[in-house]
């Protein structure tokens, strides 16, 4: 249950977000009064493909976990959302239904916006738009950074390269030189996201623990600075 005290620490804080910040102190109130907040727990769903698009969610801590699929219900993407990131992005203006499914992957709590509110805020606030074409992009870019990362041959060098991929996108700095992902990420997450098995990602990592590279605490993948410097695929 989130008391009347979080909720106004959590308008606060949504306030300067800059789906909100270029609004005026009455159009905030407006907005805010339509803006509700829930929490949910460690794979709890929050919305699944082809439910109804009512909601627009901001991250206020926690992870959440988006995946996609085909019309066949295979496999094709994965991606998270972290604090202050907003999601689902794409078909939000041209689709009735979600196309992604989405999940706890944290205790996690959330402000949810309602899409008609999002709608509205578009056609009156540039600022607005403006930083849901930024977000779309974002998520188009790293879609395809993840895609060439993850389709050569090599399973190691796949691995490999979704770690690479997990620290620039979750990791924070820790320590003089190295990157620490402040979330359990799972042998299966990574088998997932690099299109291997769970067994050969153990193995890799491993490996890397033995050389030096990366550290595992309480689950939370730390990474080395050799490990930064070692060679990836980058977008030109």
């Amino acid at each position: 249950m989130i008391t009347e005290k979080e909720v106004q620490r959590y308008r606060s804080e949504i306030s300067d977000h800059k789906l909100f910040g270029c609004l005026n102190g009455d159009e905030q109130g407006a907005c805010f009064e339509q803006i509700t907040f829930k929490r949910f727990l460690k794979g709890n769903v929050i919305f699944d493909v082809n439910d109804k698009r009512d909601f627009i969610y901001v991250v206020l801590d926690g992870l959440v976990k988006i995946e996609r699929g085909d019309r066949a219900g295979i496999f094709q993407n994965y991606m998270y959302a972290t604090p202050n990131q907003i999601f689902p992005i794409g078909g939000m203006l041209q689709s009735e239904y979600y196309t992604v499914s989405s999940r706890a992957a944290t205790r996690l709590t959330v402000a949810k916006v309602p899409v008609k509110l999002i709608e509205r805020l578009i056609k009156t606030h540039y600022e607005v738009s403006a930083y849901l074409f930024e977000q779309f992009e974002n998520i188009l870019n790293n879609s395809e950074i993840l895609r060439l990362r993850t389709v050569c041959s090599n399973t190691t060098t796949r691995i490999t390269q979704a770690l690479q991929y997990l620290s620039e996108n979750l990791a924070d700095k820790h320590g003089e030189n190295s990157l620490r992902i402040p979330y359990v990420i799972t042998h299966e997450d990574i088998a997932t996201i690099s299109g291997t098995r769970r067994e050969t990602v153990g193995r890799v990592i491993q490996n890397l623990i033995g050389e030096g590279y990366i550290v595992r605490d309480s689950g939370m993948f730390i990474f080395e600075s050799k490990f930064n410097k070692m060679n990836k695929i980058v977008l030109n």
